[in-house]
C-alpha cells in the first residue's frame, strides 16, 4: 500500500500524472484480458499475479474483456452483473465480443457485453 502513495504522491508532486501501464503501480498494471490468463486467475489468483493489486495501492485486479478474451472471463464478467449462463453462449459472444473489441479498438464496457447477452444470451420459453 505504501509503494501505491508514495508513487502518486510523486506524480502529484511533479505535477504528472501517473501512466495506467506503470510496471507494479500503474491502474493497468493489475488488468488481465488473455483468455488463458484470465481462467488461471480465476483458479488461482498467484498462478499469474506476483502480488495482490491492494499489496500495491491499487483496487483488485480486474478483467477487461475484449479481443483476446475467453469464455471463463465472459462468464466471471456475467456472473459478477448476476447473469448466468453456459459456455455455448459465451462461445457465441465471444465472436461478437471481439469483433466490436477490433472495430471499436479498444475493451468492452459493461452494460455493452451486457448488450450482447440480450441479443445473443438464451431466449426465454412462452
Amino acid at each position: 500500500n505504501g509503494l501505491g502513495r508514495l508513487c502518486n504522491l510523486v506524480a502529484k508532486a511533479s505535477c504528472r500524472e501517473l501512466p495506467a501501464a506503470q510496471p507494479i503501480t500503474g491502474n493497468a498494471a493489475v488488468q488481465h484480458e488473455s483468455g488463458i490468463h484470465c481462467s488461471a486467475l480465476l483458479r488461482n489468483r498467484q498462478s499469474y499475479e506476483l502480488f495482490a493489486a491492494e499489496e500495491v495501492g491499487r483496487v483488485a485486479a480486474e478483467f477487461v474483456i475484449g479481443k483476446h478474451s475467453g469464455s471463463d472471463s465472459v462468464l466471471h464478467a456475467l456472473a459478477s452483473c448476476g447473469i448466468v449462463t453456459n459456455r455455448e453462449v459465451t462461445a457465441k459472444m465471444l465472436i461478437e465480443i471481439r469483433s466490436w473489441a477490433v472495430r471499436k479498438k479498444r475493451a468492452l464496457l459493461p452494460h455493452e457485453i451486457a448488450l450482447i447477452f440480450r441479443r445473443i444470451g438464451p431466449r426465454p420459453c412462452h
